[in-house]
């Protein structure tokens, strides 16, 4: 429950009390310590009920504003945010396609029960993504004339005669036999131990550069395509509104500049293998050059050396975006009227994937539940408690009850029955036990999700079960998770399971939120009341700032100034320069504190609606 900073104490009540006393009777302050001790209880007990009073008014208050946000705010913004990284799969087969239900386990350290134990955190992609039978085998650049392989870390042979390019980069790549040509080539992007700005820059320069592969001209651009089937029913509101397609998409987005797709202008890119890239097979070799390749050319600007590029560089084939989020499938049977059924999980409940019943009919989703009522073959989500205006749970209720019984059993007892009073004792002893079993679920409560389905069996006698699949995430407990070897998950409900070889993650995960509580939706309802989900101002930046990030952030700066443009072209732009200084109690790292400021630049960058780009940059703890 929130606090309101206007509440009194039972003490300061009682001094108000007696101020006013003493005003309507012009009593001086010594007086009004000779009145009668009756006088002082009553006066205390009416200090005390006005107390009550109070409470109940500005709990009444509270629990207006708490449902006022939790009907106005999206789900987006209050539910637990999956924690995202970059997982990187060899497939067996020649080509495969990885769906969101190829789930990916991780194991992760926590305290249970004072007992180290390990939990499974599961990782899915984040879209469908084609992958090939391939392996980047060498990555060849020029220092000081001499030729050195990347992947190997060897120097592979120099040059005598000639010069070779100081600003050209070479990688080797063996394909399965079976694939001849590409539509496009993908590569993740990434260097170890580099800020965000020299990441930045690293990869504008490969953006900018020329490629080609067996003297095919390719164009390098930013992201990784979704083969994921795009819906283009526009009946059905509830597939734009829903949460996993949005999460997805942030995702994605998120790693929108960690990939590189190589692309012709028109058609296929036909591969080529040999031994040796054009150009080079003058050089004096070690002998290390044996398997035919392909490679692909990469040419940066003439100012550039490619050993400044190489240094530190990670770069990987069949990579793809991912984000911690674990499939459930559950089976109901059916009965001719709305049917309600709990969507139970240990983690918090994130999205519906689907509804369907035996026959393979699939369940449309409405949002209204009157629209559900009346239209079968639908269905609605619902989660928390029952809906009234005192939306306080049954725990709460309880403990009410018995301080009730408590101030009040004089009262009670005052009716002068012994089987009245033997009733209350009854009543307060099983209160007590009631109190006594929540309490010890009261840690572990999750707020509940179900799901209504309206059916007609009747003319549509196939409709025995419904088979309801969902996804659940664990928040903030997913991130940090640097484990380099995760397994398949084989579930009975993930299809056609691709032949794969070792999977790791390229990153540590990152990201995961958990579900904001009642004070938290609250700011947020504020802030999308007050901005709109628009940022314009500077206070709209402060606001957007603090409503995400708020328990990470001291202090926000913001001045226009003058910064470099990436692309070098460009030259010089005008932008809106944000200085983030963090809490020096929280235990932040340089990479932790630079990768916050990324995710609320580009938090703002996707709201802003002013002239300027924006930059965000944290200062130096103090």
């Amino acid at each position: 429950m929130q606090k309101n900073e206007n509440r009194k104490s039972l003490e300061a009540i009682e001094r108000g009390i007696w101020k006013r006393i003493q005003e309507a009777w012009k009593l001086k302050e010594q007086a009004l310590e000779n009145f009668d001790p009756i006088v002082k209880l009553l006066v205390g007990a009416c200090a005390y009920e006005l107390k009550n009073i109070s409470d109940e008014l500005y709990n009444s208050q509270d629990r207006v504003l708490e449902r006022l946000a939790g009907l106005m705010a999206p789900d987006i913004y209050t539910k637990a945010i999956p924690a995202s990284t970059v997982l990187h799969l060899q497939p067996q087969d020649a080509e495969v396609i990885v769906l969101p239900e190829f789930q990916i386990a991780a194991k992760k350290e926590t305290k249970q029960n004072n007992a180290i134990v390990n939990k499974e955190v599961v990782l899915s992609p984040a879209g469908a993504f084609k992958l090939y039978h391939a392996s980047i085998q060498k990555m060849l650049y020029a220092k000081n004339n001499e030729l050195f392989d990347a992947i190997n870390n060897k120097n592979v042979g120099r040059a005598e005669n000639s010069k070779i390019a100081h600003n050209k980069i070479w990688i080797g790549i063996e394909f399965h036999d079976k694939i001849r040509s590409l539509d496009e080539i993908v590569f993740f992007v990434h260097w170890k131990d580099a800020t965000r700005s020299e990441l930045e820059i690293n990869m504008s320069h490969l953006r900018n550069a020329s490629c080609s592969l067996s003297q095919q001209d390719l164009m390098p651009e930013y992201g990784i395509r979704n083969f994921e089937k795009q819906t283009e029913d526009v009946s059905n509101l509830g597939g734009y509104l829903d949460i996993s397609k949005f999460i997805d998409e942030r995702t994605r987005q998120k790693y929108f500049k960690s990939f590189l797709t190589f692309r012709k202008c028109s058609g296929s890119i036909s591969l080529n293998r040999e031994i040796l890239p054009w150009g080079l097979d003058n050089l004096l070799l070690d002998g290390q050059f044996k398997d035919e390749l392909t490679w692909l050319e990469i040419e940066l600007q003439n100012n550039l050396k490619a050993s400044d590029i190489v240094g530190g560089l990670v770069i990987e084939l069949n990579c793809f975006p991912a984000l911690n989020r674990q499939m459930h499938n559950v089976k109901f049977k059916l009965s001719d009227q709305l049917n309600i059924f709990p969507l139970e999980t240990q983690d918090d409940f994130l999205a519906i994937k689907g509804v369907v019943d035996t026959e393979g009919h699939v369940f449309e989703q409405l949002l209204n539940l009157e629209h559900v009522s009346s239209n079968t073959g639908t269905y609605c989500l619902r989660h928390g408690h029952v809906q009234r205006f005192d939306s306080r749970q049954s725990r709460d209720l309880i403990d009410q009850l018995i301080r009730s019984l408590k101030d009040e059993w004089a009262s009670y007892e005052a009716l002068g029955r012994d089987e009245i009073r033997d009733d209350l004792n009854d009543i307060r002893q099983a209160l007590a036990r009631i109190q006594d079993r929540v309490g010890v679920r009261q840690g572990a409560s999750k707020e509940h999700w179900f799901l209504m389905l309206n059916t007609d069996l009747n003319n549509n006698p196939g409709w025995n079960h419904v088979n309801i699949s969902f996804w659940s995430t664990l928040g903030a407990f997913g991130n940090d998770i640097t484990a380099e070897e995760l397994s398949p998950i084989n579930h009975q409900f993930a299809l056609d399971i691709p032949a794969i070889g070792p999977v790791k993650s390229m990153l540590p995960t990152k990201g995961g939120k958990n579900g904001l509580s009642q004070n938290e939706k609250i700011n947020a309802y504020k802030n999308a009341i007050l901005a709109r989900d628009r940022v314009v101002t500077y206070a709209d930046i402060r606001a957007a700032c603090l409503s995400s990030y708020g328990e990470f952030l001291q202090d926000i700066q913001i001045s226009k100034s003058i910064v470099q443009h990436m692309e070098a072209r460009k030259g010089l732009e005008r932008c809106l320069k944000i200085n983030l200084t963090f809490k020096d109690t929280l235990p932040l790292s340089e990479q932790d504190r630079d990768n916050l400021c990324h995710d609320i630049e580009k938090s703002l960058q996707e709201k802003n609606y002013g002239l300027y780009p924006i930059h965000v940059r944290p200062l130096p703890c103090k």
